[in-house]
C-alpha cells in the first residue's frame, strides 16, 4: 500500500545543505519520492513525500530524531493526495 504525506517542520535554524545532506538522502535510501523545499524567512521546511506505507513511516519517525542536529519547533503531518508525477525522485526545490 502506497501513502502520500505533507509534512512541515520548523526550526530555528536551518542550515544551507540540509535538505541534500539529510532530507533527500534518507528520501532516496528508502526509494521515496517527492520534493522539499524551505520556506524563508520563517525557517520552514516543506516536504511531500510519497512511497510505500512502511518506508514513508520509516522517513517519518527519521525527521522525529533530529537530523542534522535539528530539533524542530514544530512537525505537522497530514495526508496529501499526490496531484504530480514525481517520476520516481525525490526533488530539492530552491
Amino acid at each position: 500500500m502506497y501513502k502520500s504525506l505533507r509534512v512541515t517542520m520548523s526550526a530555528p535554524h536551518i542550515p544551507a545543505q540540509f535538505l541534500k545532506k539529510y532530507i533527500q538522502k534518507k528520501a532516496l535510501q528508502l526509494e521515496l519520492e517527492g520534493m522539499a523545499q524551505v520556506i524563508k524567512p520563517a525557517s520552514t521546511v516543506r516536504i511531500i513525500v510519497y512511497g510505500l506505507k512502511d518506508d514513508v513511516d520509516k522517513f517519518i519517525d527519521f525527521l522525529h530524531k533530529n537530523p542534522g542536529n535539528i530539533v524542530p519547533d514544530a512537525i505537522e503531518v497530514e495526508p496529501f493526495m499526490k496531484e504530480s508525477d514525481y517520476r520516481g525522485i525525490f526533488r530539492i526545490v530552491e
